[in-house]
This record gives structure tokens, C-alpha cells and sequence, in this order.
């Protein structure tokens, strides 16, 4: 069992591949990190700075699923960090990086409801922030295209049905199948033109953010699970 002296001169001495050797060094140690008397403030501290940086590296290293264990504990740690001001919470701009790649790693374990609710949170309390719009969009469309695709496909069957064997049917039974029938175009179509708005809005926000960084000083990270 290693001290928090010996785990801190570890942590600092990490160089060259730092994803990995974060990664190397919180399992390495998670016995002795586990075991950190944390009603210490900054004993504390540090084993928050520690698990979000692995979950962070996580994600990076391409560990998703772990990346969501992990990352969801260093929210709810940064919650009840020692003498956080509770209504400033979303100024602090590493609590907003954790969400962030929380809700990146949702999205990339296929939990889309889930990751749509963390970026509905990054929305409302970052509402100039494009990135998180975008995001927001392009999720409601993926979970769109999950009931317009099957829509679609049933609305394909009715079609063939109609004009092949749904006249050897009594008249009521194809009245009920042509009333379905227009129902299901009818709802299809508005899903279709929702998720063209949506797609529209998605296409101006990327075109705004495209603006914002060529008008930047700062290098264009492309890779989303880099630091903000």
C-alpha cells in the first residue's frame, strides 16, 4: 500500500505516452487510491484529479464503457468536492469537460438516452456553446431514424399489399388497411421533415462552429475525447 506522498511523486512523474502511463498508473495503484482517507480536503482533491484524469484517458485509449464508470464517479466526486459552491458548479470548467466526455462515451456504448440527457444538461447551461447543440441534434436525429426506418419499411409492405392482394379483401377490411395505410404516411412524412429541420439546425450550428475556429488563435482539435 502506497502513501499519498508516493502516489502524488508517481502521478507527477508520468511523461511521454500519457494517456496509457494514466491509465498504467491508476491500476497499478487503485488499491492504494481506493484506500486514501478522503475526509481529508486535499487528499481528496487529489483522488478526484486522479480518477478524472483516467476516466478522461479512458476514453481517449478508446475503453468507453470503463470511461463511463469511471468519469459518472468523478461527477458525482466533484459534487461533494470540499467547499464547492453548489450554484457554481457549471462555472467550473473542468466539471463541464467531465461532462462533456461523459456524455461523448454514452454516445459511443450506443446508451444514446442517456447521452442525450447529459448534453441536454450541457445545453441548458451552456446555451451559446454550438458543439453541445450540435451534439444535441445529431443524437435526436440517430434516435429518430430508429422509428422513421421501421415506419418506412411497413409503410413499403402496405404499398405492395395495396396494390397486389388487398383487393381480394371484403371492402371493410381494405378501408381499415387504406385509413392504416395514410396514417402511417402521414406520420412518416412529419418524423421526415422534423428530423430535415433537425439536420438543417445541425448543418448551421457545424457551420458556426466550422466560423468560430477559423476565427480562433487556438489549433482545431479534432479529436473529441482530447481536453477541452
Amino acid at each position: 500500500m502506497k502513501s499519498i506522498k508516493e502516489l502524488h511523486d508517481e502521478f507527477e512523474s508520468i511523461d511521454g505516452d500519457r494517456v496509457k502511463s494514466m491509465i498504467s498508473f491508476y491500476e497499478n495503484n487503485i488499491s492504494s487510491i481506493d484506500a486514501i482517507d478522503t475526509t481529508i480536503e486535499e487528499n481528496y482533491s487529489l483522488k478526484l484529479r486522479w480518477l478524472s484524469e483516467y476516466g478522461l484517458s479512458l476514453g481517449a485509449d478508446g475503453y468507453y464503457t470503463e470511461a463511463t464508470v469511471a468519469l459518472k464517479n468523478a461527477i458525482e466526486m466533484f459534487k461533494k468536492l470540499p467547499g464547492m459552491d453548489q450554484k457554481k458548479l457549471y462555472e467550473n470548467h473542468y466539471y463541464e469537460t467531465l461532462l462533456f466526455h461523459y456524455g461523448a462515451a454514452l454516445w459511443e456504448i450506443r446508451k444514446v438516452k442517456k447521452s442525450i440527457e447529459v448534453f441536454k444538461t450541457l445545453v441548458l447551461h451552456y446555451p451559446k456553446n454550438e458543439k453541445y447543440n450540435t451534439w444535441l441534434i445529431g443524437l435526436k436525429v440517430e434516435t429518430l431514424r430508429k422509428v422513421t426506418n421501421p415506419i418506412w419499411i411497413t409503410a413499403g409492405i402496405w404499398l405492395i399489399g395495396n396494390y397486389t392482394f388487398f383487393n381480394q379483401l371484403n371492402p371493410d377490411s381494405q378501408l381499415i388497411l387504406n385509413y392504416f395505410g395514410v396514417l402511417l404516411l402521414l406520420v412518416g412524412g412529419a418524423l421526415e421533415l422534423y428530423v430535415y429541420l433537425l439536420n438543417r439546425k445541425k448543418k448551421e450550428q457545424l457551420k458556426l462552429t466550422y466560423i468560430k475556429a477559423t476565427r480562433s488563435p487556438k489549433p482545431v482539435i479534432k479529436n473529441y475525447l482530447c481536453l477541452l
